[in-house]
C-alpha cells in the first residue's frame, strides 16, 4: 500500500506567486507510485481582500471568521473558485494532473453548523464526515486531489471549514503517513518567542492554557490534536516560504518547524 500526505497550504502564500509555484513544484516532486498527496488549502486573505473590496466587515472569535450569507458567498467565489482553480492551474504548469475539489463535490466532506455557547458563527461548520471514495478513487487514478475548506451540511447549504480541521479531518479519514501545514510562520513559539522544534500533546495543552497560542495557531493546534487522535503520526508546522523546505523535511527527513507528536519527522 502507498503512503499518502496531506498537505494544508495557508497564509500569504496563497497570495504571492513566487512561493506558491516553488512550494507546487515541490508537492508535485513528492508525488510517486507509492507515495499519494491531498493538498487542502485555506484562502483567508483572499477572501478578506474581496470582502473588503464588497464593503463587509470582517469579524474573528477564536481565530475563527464569523460567516454571514453574504460572507458564505464570498467564501465560496473565493475559496472554491478563484484560489482552488488557481492552484490546479500552478499544479498542471509543472505537468501535475491535479483536480480542484470543494466539500460539497461527490459528497466528498459532510459538515454541520458549528455550535459555540455563546457567539454565533453564522455558516461556520465542523466536519461531521468525509466520504473517501471519490479521494481514493482520484488518488489510484494518479490525480492529485486540491481541496478547497468549504463542505456542504444536512440542510444543502455550504458552510465555512476552517482550513486546518479540514485538513486534520482529511489526514484522519485517509489514515494518512505524514500531515504537514506549511504556514506563514515558523512553527510554534514558546513564551521568549522562539521555535519549539518537538511538542507533544501535553504541551500543546498547556501553551493553549497559558495563551502563549492566540489567533489563528489557536484551531492549527486543535487541528493537529485531533489529527493526533485520529491515528495521525507525524505532523508537522512548517514555514511555507523556506527553500525547498517541504522536500527537506519529507524526502531528506531534516528538522524543519515545529514536529508534534511523537511520530512527526524530527
Amino acid at each position: 500500500m502507498s503512503s499518502r500526505i496531506v498537505v494544508k497550504i495557508g497564509g500569504s502564500i496563497l497570495n504571492d506567486e513566487s512561493r506558491q509555484e516553488a512550494l507546487v513544484k515541490q508537492i508535485a516532486g513528492l508525488v510517486t507510485d507509492t507515495q499519494k498527496v491531498v493538498v487542502v488549502h485555506g484562502g483567508g486573505k483572499a477572501l478578506t481582500s474581496l470582502l473588503n473590496r464588497l464593503d463587509v466587515p470582517s469579524h474573528f472569535h477564536e481565530g475563527l471568521r464569523i460567516t454571514n450569507a453574504e460572507t458564505m458567498d464570498a467564501a465560496l467565489m473565493t475559496l472554491a473558485g478563484v484560489v482552488n482553480k488557481k492552484l490546479v492551474a500552478s499544479f498542471a504548469a509543472v505537468g501535475c494532473r491535479a483536480i480542484g475539489l470543494c466539500g460539497g463535490d461527490g459528497g466528498a466532506v459532510l459538515a454541520q453548523k458549528l455550535e459555540h455557547a455563546t457567539v454565533d458563527y453564522g455558516f461556520v461548520g465542523t466536519v461531521s464526515m468525509i466520504n473517501t471514495d471519490l479521494i481514493d478513487l482520484l488518488l489510484r487514478n494518479d490525480y492529485l486531489p486540491v481541496i478547497s475548506c468549504v463542505a456542504m451540511g444536512p440542510d444543502h447549504h455550504y458552510y465555512n471549514i476552517n482550513a486546518d480541521q479540514m485538513a486534520a479531518a482529511c489526514a484522519v479519514a485517509l489514515q494518512a503517513d505524514q500531515l504537514v501545514f506549511l504556514t506563514d510562520v515558523d512553527g510554534v513559539l514558546s513564551k521568549e518567542r522562539t521555535v519549539l522544534p518537538k511538542i507533544n500533546p501535553a504541551k500543546v495543552k498547556h501553551l493553549v492554557a497559558d495563551k502563549v497560542v492566540t489567533g489563528g495557531m489557536l484551531p492549527k493546534l486543535n487541528a493537529c490534536l485531533a489529527a493526533l487522535d485520529g491515528g495521525v503520526g507525524g505532523i508537522n508546522i512548517l514555514n511555507g516560504s523556506i527553500e525547498d523546505g517541504l522536500k527537506r523535511l519529507i524526502a531528506q527527513g531534516e528538522p524543519l518547524g515545529t514536529a508534534i507528536g511523537a511520530g512527526a519527522v524530527q
